[in-house]
């Protein structure tokens, strides 16, 4: 099975742009381009990572990192922070964030980022009707 990942990202080219490098790579993605999406997305389909935005419609991505750290279900979720605020963010976020990446993105440091991320199986995705057989 491979790993879902969640990209939160309101500039539609840059989103789809890393779905395809993302699949290249061997994930699985979900795309929504707003905050309040992406915290519905996080919460009812349980992604194994999520990479998002900073600044996003809605709400941003540290206020959706911020959301999502106080839920049980998705706390432990690696998030990956994209800014183009690198310098003035990357000192002062105190939440468990996996990695800040200054934007336009790295894809060489980001692939090197997911490849230092443990993923684990989720039930999330599993069929429930093939559990039973």
């Amino acid at each position: 099975m491979r790993p879902l990942i969640l990209i939160v990202e309101d500039e539609v080219d840059a989103a789809e742009v890393l779905a395809l490098v993302l699949d290249q790579w061997g994930y699985d993605t979900m795309i929504c381009h707003d905050g309040r999406e992406g915290y519905q997305l996080a919460v009812s389909m349980l992604p194994d990572i999520i990479l998002a935005d900073y600044n996003m419609p809605h709400m941003s991505g540290l206020q959706l990192a911020e959301k999502l750290s106080e839920k049980i279900a998705t706390a432990s979720i690696p998030f990956i922070l994209m800014t183009a605020l690198y310098e003035m963010l990357v000192s002062t976020i105190n939440i468990n964030i996996a990695s800040v990446i200054k934007k336009p993105c790295d894809l060489l440091f980001l692939q090197k980022v997911l490849a230092g991320i443990s993923v684990k199986p989720s039930v999330r995705r599993l069929d429930p009707l093939k559990l039973s057989a």
